[in-house]
């Protein structure tokens, strides 16, 4: 009987379950699927989702499987990947993701995400930033750096070398990374939006706490 009471007693997860920093960000909209944040001087996003259905991820996919499934889908939208891998949180998994996506202007929107997924449930943590005013100046920055080195040379069509699929180098469709894109430039370009997306997505990653319903909840292998 004790048994049975903790069972049907137990509190179900919703979007609020899920807390984390939200930095200040000012929040314009929320619901019981989404709550949504903005930045107070950039022209990003951070978001909540709560899915209250089965995660439409392949149980048990390793970081291999991962990147093919978002490669794919990624195609249609003539993106790229710049990050997809795959920890835990508590004993839950937790799948991390950075992208890339072409705008209407000559700009890029990056999308960060943190995903963690349940049986019956999971919840999407986004930020996303987009370029604006002048574009490419970090590329053109680093692009200076590189030339003449072993990781950047001059052929006849253009740079040899400055963008690829970070994990699959015969991989060619989409906007891939460029070399500018990697992390390790972050701090030369603390008002880059990529910079924003990746740092605050970190920043949230390290203090997430699962709460008991959550902790309950069955996992998702």
């Amino acid at each position: 009987m004790l048994f049975i009471q903790k069972l049907f007693g137990r509190k179900k997860p919703t979007i609020h379950s899920l807390v984390f920093e939200t930095f200040g960000w000012s929040e314009r909209q929320a619901s019981a699927e989404l709550r949504e944040w903005q930045h107070p001087s950039m022209p990003a996003l951070l978001s909540l989702h709560f899915f209250d259905i089965p995660p439409d991820l392949p149980p048990a996919a390793d970081e291999v499987e991962l990147r093919q499934k978002y490669r794919q889908s990624l195609i249609q939208q003539e993106g790229g990947i710049l990050e997809v891998t795959r920890s835990a949180i508590e004993g839950a998994p937790l799948i991390r993701t950075l992208f890339k996506l072409p705008t209407n202007s000559d700009g890029v929107l990056y999308v960060g995400s943190l995903t963690i997924p349940f049986k019956s449930c999971s919840y999407v943590i986004k930020v996303q930033a987009r370029e604006s005013g002048v574009t490419g100046m970090r590329e053109a920055v680093v692009a200076n750096m590189l030339l003449g080195t072993d990781q950047l040379k001059v052929g006849d069509d253009g740079f040899i070398g400055w963008a690829a699929d970070p994990y699959e180098p015969t991989f060619t469709a989409g906007k891939l990374m460029n070399l500018a894109e990697r992390p390790e430039y972050d701090t030369q370009f603390p008002n880059h939006p990529l910079t924003l997306v990746r740092q605050t997505l970190r920043a949230i990653e390290t203090q997430i706490h699962l709460p008991p319903e959550l902790i309950a909840a069955a996992s998702f292998v």
